[in-house]
């Protein structure tokens, strides 16, 4: 009979080959590695027993003018320090395509917003609204008439993180569910973070929010 032209593995070669084995199977065991950044807010997204508090994305559209500049402005000062003011311009229609608007919320982990813009057709235009999973929820259309700045008024400046006291006057905001949504729209935007007690000195201002004639005068 013949030789056999196979030869059975020495010790040596049977060890390299498990080496090799470990190796590759050490790849494909190996997770991807993520920046601190990406894996920070991966982490801040994730469910919670106590949930963040809301933040909220003040924006500008694609025209603006000063009146609804300092509306906005104000905004910020009212809802710090959670918010987020983007000083850049956006090309943004919220009631004819959303997309964008839900992309910049989810970018920068805002669930509220306060959109401002100027036409000819829609002048000292304010949007508020809000989004649940990423999407929107639901959204408030008003007009900007006889606006005065915070900046403007006498009296000591809000301290930053200070709950307001919310106040909201007239039969209307009971009555017309349109005017509740925005109610709780009001009170979801400017609450800030929830807690359990209320020291009585952090309370430094007060909003006031009338319903007269179709027409809402915040103060």
């Amino acid at each position: 009979m013949g030789r056999s032209d196979q030869r059975k593995p020495r010790k040596a070669d049977r060890k390299q080959v498990e080496k090799t084995e470990k190796k590759e199977s050490k790849k494909v065991l190996k997770k991807p590695k993520l920046k601190k950044r990406v894996e920070r807010l991966l982490a801040n997204k994730a469910p919670k027993d106590v949930e963040n508090s809301k933040n909220m994305l003040l924006i500008k559209g694609h025209a603006t003018n000063q009146v609804v500049g300092k509306v906005l402005h104000d905004m910020n000062l009212l809802t710090k320090p959670n918010n987020k003011l983007m000083s850049r311009k956006n090309e943004i229609l919220p009631f004819e395509d959303a997309t964008n608007l839900e992309f910049l919320l989810e970018k920068n982990d805002c669930s509220l917003f306060a959109f401002v813009n100027h036409t000819k057709k829609r002048p000292n235009n304010l949007i508020i609204g809000r989004t649940y999973d990423s999407h929107i929820l639901d959204m408030v259309e008003l007009g900007v008439d006889k606006f005065t700045s915070l900046m403007e008024m006498p009296g000591t400046a809000k301290a930053v993180g200070a709950k307001p006291v919310m106040v909201f006057q007239g039969d209307t905001w009971n009555s017309d569910p349109k005017f509740g949504q925005l109610e709780n729209l009001l009170l979801d935007m400017f609450r800030g973070q929830k807690i359990s007690n209320l020291s009585l000195r952090g309370i430094d201002h007060i909003i006031s929010c009338s319903a007269v004639d179709d027409k809402i005068y915040i103060r």
